[in-house]
């Protein structure tokens, strides 16, 4: 599905880099990036969906390699959760009406059954940034799925939640993947949040994939390979 051959990024000449990272999602799991404050997750969340270019190496999306000219065509089959990219000042029923124009395939039905599941129908018609830390999370994972991506990219949606509202955005996605097929691919601080519902677990330290493959279980740094 999305494949990453040794891709490199840096942010200047003495920054940040990320070196050499390769590897290979599946269609339908659940997959978990590891790693501290730093090591690189976002950046490579940001490269995976094309906010950042690498400086070397190649993404391919079902065995084409990605470029500013077919970004569009990707952007309509995956979704990604990290910044608030809504309008805050509007309510979700809007947001809801713009996300429409954008995404032909986005399902308000399935929408208003995400956000029954997340206990926010009586939010709908609040402004959004009136919402809870917790309450946002969800209502943009509902955004992102009924879109109905065929991949969905997370970056880091349980930082700062209580357990319940972790908890809750977990059974989400698992229903997701269940229902849909989708591919999800959430980097997080802690393993343990997620241990129970992934399938495979990477590992970044110092913008490199040390590890990559089943649950804990180790492998060839950057390998990617975790076909089933």
């Amino acid at each position: 599905m999305l494949e990453v051959n040794n891709l490199h990024f840096r942010y200047n000449s003495k920054g940040f880099r990320l070196e050499d990272v390769s590897l290979r999602i599946e269609k339908g799991y659940f997959y978990t990036l590891v790693g501290e404050n730093g090591s690189g997750k976002t950046t490579l969340l940001n490269l995976l969906y094309g906010i950042r270019k690498p400086k070397r190496g190649e993404i391919r999306w079902k065995g084409e390699i990605l470029t500013s000219k077919n970004l569009p065509k990707f952007r309509q089959s995956a979704a990604y959760v990290g910044e608030v990219w809504c309008d805050e000042y509007a309510t979700p029923e809007a947001n809801v009406r713009f996300l429409k124009l954008l995404y032909p395939a986005f399902d308000e039905e399935y929408f208003l059954e995400m956000v029954k599941k997340a206990d926010l129908e009586w939010r709908l018609d609040c402004q959004y940034n009136l919402l809870s830390a917790g309450e946002q999370v969800k209502m943009e994972l509902a955004f992102a799925l009924a879109r109905k991506p065929e991949l969905l990219i997370l970056d880091e949606p349980l930082a700062g939640l209580d357990p319940v509202f972790k908890t809750d955005i977990l059974e989400l996605l698992q229903s997701a993947v269940a229902e849909t097929g989708m591919t999800i691919f959430m980097a997080t601080n802690l393993v343990t949040e997620v241990e129970d519902v992934t399938d495979f677990t990477g590992e970044i330290r110092d913008g490199r994939l040390v590890r990559f493959g089943s649950r804990l279980d180790a492998a060839e740094p950057g390998s990617g390979e975790v076909k089933a």
